[in-house]
This record gives C-alpha cells, structure tokens and sequence, in this order.
C-alpha cells in the first residue's frame, strides 16, 4: 500500500512537471522572434552614420540602385535619409514572426531566416533599414530610406 501511494505521488509530480514544461513550450512558442542579429547589424549601421563614420558604414552595405553604388553617392544619401536625433529608437521590425514559426521551418528543412527584414528607427525623423541575409549567412544593409510616418 505505501509503494502505491509514493508510486501515485511520483506520478502526479511527473504530470505536473510534463504540464508546466509543455507550457512553458507552448508560450515560448508564441513569443515574437527579435531579429536580434539583423537589428545588431541597422543599429551598428545607423550609428556609423550618426557618428560621421560613412567609411565604415559603406562597407555593412550591398552597392545596389537602392543603396548606392559608389561612395560619393553613398554619402548624400545617407545624410538625406539617416538623419534626426542621434539618440534613436527602435520601433519595430518587420516582417512578424514568431519562435514557432522558425520551428516549423527548421523542422521542414526549410530555411529559418526571412531573407530580408525591415527595421524601423524614430529619431525625430522615421526611417527604416532593410538588411538581406547573403548565401554566406551574413546579413548586409540592402536598402535604407526616410519615409512619412
């Protein structure tokens, strides 16, 4: 009889513990993922510009028509579009997606990462910066510009 009592209780542990951590997975699962790399990568690129460092920001770029395609042009552009404030926020970023989402695109075999995501800044002005994953799995600012709230 007493076996069958700790036998009962162990169970009931064990459910409860399989219960919180199906939980605990479950919300996890629904949280929204943060795009911390690719926001590490428009953060360092927005600063750059901010401290008058274009060299070093020209480089975390792709030369495209949406970007720039030679230095020159790079600093004009940069200047026109990445202005304000220097002590920006971010507002978001887009497109939304959550941990399960990239579970079930790892469990498919399928890629996790969108291929680009946009990040919105305020800094008195709004603007957004777009970083591109590369085949190298690196992440480049492929397009950056001001836009109306």
């Amino acid at each position: 009889m007493l076996a069958s009592k700790k036998y009962l209780v162990l169970l009931s542990a064990l459910l409860a513990l399989c219960l919180i951590v199906g939980g605990l997975f479950y919300y996890w699962l629904k949280l929204p993922y943060n795009y911390a790399s690719q926001k590490r990568v428009a953060e360092k690129f927005v600063q750059l510009i901010f401290n008058n460092e274009l060299e070093q920001a020209y480089g975390l770029i792709l030369k495209n028509h949406f970007t720039a395609k030679d230095f020159n042009e790079f600093k004009k552009r940069a200047k026109t579009e990445i202005r304000g404030q220097d002590n920006y926020k971010i507002l978001y970023a887009y497109p939304k997606q959550t941990n399960g989402n990239r579970l079930r695109r790892l469990i498919k075999g399928e890629k996790a990462d969108e291929p680009k995501v946009s990040i919105e800044f305020d800094s008195g002005v709004l603007f957004r910066v777009v970083v591109c994953k590369l085949d190298n799995n690196q992440w480049k600012v492929c397009r950056f510009d001001s836009h109306a709230g």
